[in-house]
């Protein structure tokens, strides 16, 4: 059942406008994208379903917004990308037949990379409107991660009010539902941070001593995650406790196979014969899938499930400890929390692929990372129950919100330490969502409502 914003904003869609889906994390556009899709299906409408990095695009089974326009690292000009594109008969036909694209995570689009696709839209289509006539649904909070090694957003662009004809802003939450913590999260979002909200968090700080006593429990115990800044933290913290697990390390490797597309067939190949960095730059998509080359574990490893497995309560962010592994296959045998069921499972590899245009590759692994730590940009997209962060390490603008909203309740949050100037939002942004681009729709009145108007005193 969609709640009221996800119903105002699916109407638009139905109706053929090009929106922005704007909102806090855990509010449901995910959800809302889903539906949106099986609704094309039953109307035979073709929907491209992207996102800006492999992680966002894996929840709705979807692509990278890169690897369905055929850019690459989309650093080319737009001329020699247009050439690059006439050349790859899929690419092309993608951008040709497609009637919707859905691009989540939108607010790590930069202004240059949305400058190029619109041209790009425009060309390959020959319609000098909007995206070139598809009808666009962009996804995402610009109050979460920014671009990457970009200083300017997507909406600064000048082609953004051409495009967006609406902007819908998401309310509802379907993550938390603690009103006080809510509350806090909303403050957060924009950098309004009160002081009334600020001792409330304090009261969740806990200490390195705490800390380790938690870890130190039952190995078996499923403990909290720990949510760091910056890669080389994680890295660090996930292979110290996983050596003082004092256990076997199994080590699992991926199987890879590579394809070459020739107009429309495939053809299998040897990763010798594929071009110098191709392979280096696949291990680099798969890794920012969650889905890396060798997975280290062992019995007592905490760890993450990484995709959504159908017909269960596991999904992309479960979490649980491997408590043995399988006699015959060796495979891990993970025991989920309470919020996944609960249940001990065996995880048997799974395969999934990346569309690269004139290479397909396949990756067979164990969908599991280490968990033990995660980074807040790993942690995006996912519902996290038990954490444990230092909020004084954030280094960029709505770090500290990305971080906080992957968390469902206050109860489940736990603060190594806190600094107060870190907790801020880009001015831009603030501006944005003040008055954003194009009209934005007047919600309809929900049923029951009550809506005042006052007679002014001096009429």
């Amino acid at each position: 059942m969609l709640t009221h914003s996800q119903e105002v904003a699916f109407k638009l869609v139905k109706e053929g406008k090009s929106i922005f889906i704007a909102g806090p994390g855990g509010c449901g556009k995910t959800f809302l994208i889903e539906r949106i899709r099986e609704w094309g299906i039953e109307s035979g409408k073709t929907i491209a379903l992207t996102a800006l990095t492999g992680r966002a695009a894996n929840l709705f089974k979807g692509r990278t917004i890169h690897s369905w326009a055929g850019i690459m690292t989309g650093e080319k000009s737009v001329d020699e990308l247009y050439r690059l594109i006439r050349c790859r008969p899929k690419v092309l036909r993608s951008w040709l037949t497609s009637d919707i694209l859905v691009v989540d995570e939108i607010s790590m689009m930069s202004a240059e990379l949305f400058n190029k696709l619109v041209l790009l839209a425009r060309r390959i289509r020959r319609k000098e409107i909007g995206f070139g006539g598809i009808q666009i649904l962009f996804s995402g909070d610009f109050c979460q991660l920014p671009p990457v090694k970009a200083d300017r957003f997507c909406f600064e662009s000048k082609y953004f009010p051409e495009v967006i004809q609406e902007t819908v802003q998401m309310t509802e939450s379907i993550r938390q539902t603690d009103s006080i913590f809510l509350n806090i999260l909303n403050e957060i979002r924009f950098g309004d941070l009160s002081d009334r909200s600020f001792e409330i968090l304090k009261t969740r700080l806990i200490t390195d001593v705490d800390l380790r006593r938690i870890q130190s429990g039952n190995k078996l115990d499923i403990k909290p995650t720990l949510l760091y800044p910056r890669k080389d933290d994680v890295s660090m913290e996930n292979e110290t406790c996983l050596q003082a697990l004092n256990e076997e390390i199994l080590e699992i490797e991926c199987v890879d196979k590579y394809f070459l597309r020739i107009d429309n067939l495939v053809r299998p190949i040897n990763t010798t014969d594929l071009r110098r960095g191709t392979q280096d730059s696949v291990d680099k998509m798969f890794e920012g899938q969650n889905f890396p080359k060798v997975v280290r574990l062992a019995v007592g490893a905490q760890v993450m499930y990484t995709r959504n497995m159908s017909d269960t309560a596991i999904v992309n962010g479960s979490r649980g400890v491997i408590v043995r592994f399988a006699e015959i296959s060796n495979f891990p045998i993970v025991r989920f929390d309470e919020e996944s069921g609960g249940i001990d499972l065996e995880i048997v590899p799974i395969e999934i692929e990346i569309d690269l245009g004139e290479y397909l590759v396949k990756r067979k692994q164990i969908p599991l990372i280490l968990c033990w730590a995660i980074t807040c940009h790993k942690s995006q997209g996912s519902t996290l129950t038990n954490v444990v962060t230092n909020l004084a390490g954030a280094f960029c603008a709505g770090q500290v919100y990305v971080t906080l909203s992957r968390v469902r309740s206050l109860a489940g949050l736990q603060i190594l330490d806190i600094d107060r100037s870190k907790i801020w939002c880009d001015p831009k942004v603030r501006s944005f969502y003040l008055d954003p681009p194009g009209p934005r729709p007047r919600p309809e009145p929900e049923p029951g409502a009550i809506r005042r108007c006052f007679i002014p005193a001096d009429l």
